[in-house]
């Protein structure tokens, strides 16, 4: 994806989308659009206000929902769920962090206090 449009670039954009869809319905007669593809006709509209489309991106959003709803989906205990949900993912990612495991291999962490995962009290609940 690109991270510069040319001001045609949205107008292009709404031309092939409509050029598109129109030839869906005329393949496909007796069918409606889906929802999916309804949105097709806002991305030149979201071009125009905010720039390219790259910067709308939600996937690392996703990805991110993604590992959470494993941890909730993995706790059998609805009553504080959320809190769960945070200290799994804080100690996942200190976990990380002390490993070295972390998104950017160089980082280094700074001076601190260090917290051994077995002496913390919710340790029962690191996988």
């Amino acid at each position: 994806m690109s991270e510069v449009v040319s001001v045609e670039t949205p107008e292009v954009l709404r031309l092939t989308v409509k050029d598109f869809l129109d030839l869906y319905l005329s393949l496909n007669p007796g069918h409606s659009l889906k929802a999916k593809a309804h949105l097709l006709t806002h991305y030149d509209l979201c071009m125009k206000n905010c720039g390219p489309v790259r910067n709308m991106a939600c996937l690392r959003y996703e990805a991110k929902h993604k590992s959470l709803k494993a941890a909730a989906t993995a706790t059998t205990c609805r009553k504080s769920l959320p809190l769960t949900v945070a200290i799994k993912h804080q100690l996942n990612l200190s976990f990380r962090f002390k490993s070295n495991l972390s998104l950017f291999p160089q980082t280094e962490c700074g001076p601190g206090h260090v917290v051994h995962f077995e002496e913390h009290e919710y340790f029962f609940l690191f996988p």
